[in-house]
C-alpha cells in the first residue's frame, strides 16, 4: 500500500490496513482527545479542533473529520500515526470526496444536529 493511499472506513482496505498498524481506531481516538485537552489553545484557529465520527486512514494516520454539508472531507486538520500514536496537525490543501457509504463508522449514525433553544423571557408583572 503507498505511504498517500486514502483508505475510508467500512471498507476492505481499510480493514486490512487497519490490521497492520499498532495504534487501533479507539486508542487513536483517545491519543487525539488527550493531545487537544492537553493544548492550552488551537495554534490555527482556522481549523476546527473538534473530533469529528467520521474518520480516514491517509497513509498509515487516522484523520477524525466532521460530516460537511459539501460533500467532502477536508484533509487539513489533526492526525494521529498509526504505527507511533504520535497526532499533529497538518495545514493541508484540499479535500476527498466522501465515499457512497460515507466514512462513518459502523453501527454509528451521523451526529445528531445541533438545536437553538430559544430564551423564555419572563415578563415582570
Amino acid at each position: 500500500m503507498a505511504t498517500n493511499s486514502i483508505c475510508h472506513i467500512g471498507t476492505e482496505a481499510y480493514e486490512e490496513h487497519v490490521r497492520g498498524l499498532k495504534v487501533q481506531p479507539d486508542e487513536a481516538r483517545r491519543l487525539l482527545a488527550e493531545h487537544i485537552r492537553n493544548t492550552r489553545h488551537n495554534p490555527d484557529p482556522s481549523i476546527n479542533a473538534a473530533i469529528g465520527n467520521y474518520v480516514l486512514l491517509v497513509g498509515n494516520a487516522y484523520h477524525f473529520h466532521l460530516p460537511r454539508k459539501s460533500g467532502e472531507i477536508p484533509l487539513a486538520g489533526y492526525y494521529v500515526d498509526g504505527t507511533t500514536g504520535k497526532v499533529e496537525l497538518r495545514k493541508v490543501a484540499g479535500s476527498v470526496p466522501y465515499p457512497p457509504e460515507k466514512s462513518a463508522p459502523q453501527g454509528s449514525k451521523a451526529p445528531p444536529r445541533a438545536r437553538r433553544q430559544l430564551a423564555r423571557r419572563q415578563r415582570s408583572r
